[in-house]
């Protein structure tokens, strides 16, 4: 289907945009189900002739920029980052939100949440062991887990051999406006990416668009989304202690968690909305039209 758009794009002579929403060989290689043998060497020159035929790609986190200019030897000058958005602003109003309420007495109770899937990469494993621990630790807390798919039933039951059933709620897939009402009324929303390229993703959007404090795994000035300190919490991935840390540090920092929460709402109003990513869509496609009706515009204008 993409090259089907490449040739479509060299037929009609209009510009060829394409998005990079991460690397497609790296999802189906973590997924298990990649092509192989000669299959995968006619799979891999054909997305490589697609990709470097495009006029122009938008990668969706700086992560999978830096992969697809590494990968399939991109020039930086057409490559840019355009993250996603939520929906999440337009659904939950400043007021709903807990981290814009009066800090109250049982702010040491820590409700942590987690949006997603149960792949491998998505770091269940590291954060199911880090709550048990701190449970041990003598921390009142519960965790809920929204999302379905693969790998939720080895979470189910590593929670179960764990003993955390009382403290764990696995509340399934919902739709936005219905995981909107948890986020609110969390404390943190973690987001524990382990032997990922992207550290960014639609659950930090929505974290801060509901005034959460996230925890997020990053590294080399990933998740660029993320300032941490002001508007989020980055440990590095898969560091199962540094994770116990940071949700002890912030645990017992109520007002700093709601500083956080609240810095983080506001930049999501600034930079998250759906209309904020259409609006970097919309001026890099007038870019390529204006380029290819002028060659001699200079690129990366």
């Amino acid at each position: 289907m993409t090259y089907g758009g490449a040739l479509a794009a060299r037929w009609l002579k209009i510009p060829w945009i394409l998005e990079y929403n991460g690397d497609p060989l790296e999802d189906l290689d973590a997924k298990g189900i990649a092509p192989a043998g000669l299959q995968r060497r006619i799979s891999v020159g054909i997305l490589g002739v697609t990709i470097r035929k495009a006029d122009f790609l938008v990668a969706t986190g700086e992560g999978w920029r830096k992969n697809c200019i590494e990968r399939w030897g991109i020039s930086e000058k057409r490559t840019t980052t355009i993250e996603n958005g939520t929906d999440l602003l337009q659904i939950l109003s400043r007021e709903e939100l807990k981290s814009f309420q009066p800090i109250g007495e049982d702010c040491f109770t820590l409700h942590l949440v987690y949006l997603g899937g149960f792949y491998p990469w998505h770091g269940i494993p590291i954060l199911l062991n880090a709550i048990t621990k701190l449970v041990k630790l003598g921390v009142d807390l519960h965790l809920v887990l929204i999302g379905a798919g693969e790998g939720l039933t080895e979470a189910q039951n590593q929670v179960s051999h764990l003993g955390m059933s009382s403290r764990v709620h696995f509340a399934g897939r919902l739709a936005s406006e219905d995981y909107a009402q948890i986020l609110a009324k969390a404390d943190m929303g973690i987001s524990p990416y382990c032997g990922w390229l992207e550290f960014s993703g639609l659950k930090i959007f929505d974290y801060k668009a509901a005034g959460l404090t996230c925890i997020a795994s990053g590294e080399n000035g990933q998740p660029a989304t993320l300032q941490h300190g002001r508007t989020g919490w980055i440990v590095p991935p898969c560091d199962e202690d540094a994770l116990i840390e940071a949700i002890l540090s912030l645990g017992s920092n109520p007002r700093l968690r709601q500083n956080i929460g609240q810095a983080a709402r506001l930049e999501a109003e600034e930079k998250h909305s759906w209309k904020h990513t259409a609006d970097g869509l919309d001026q890099v496609m007038w870019q390529m039209l204006a380029k290819k009706k002028s060659p001699d515009i200079v690129e990366g204008q």
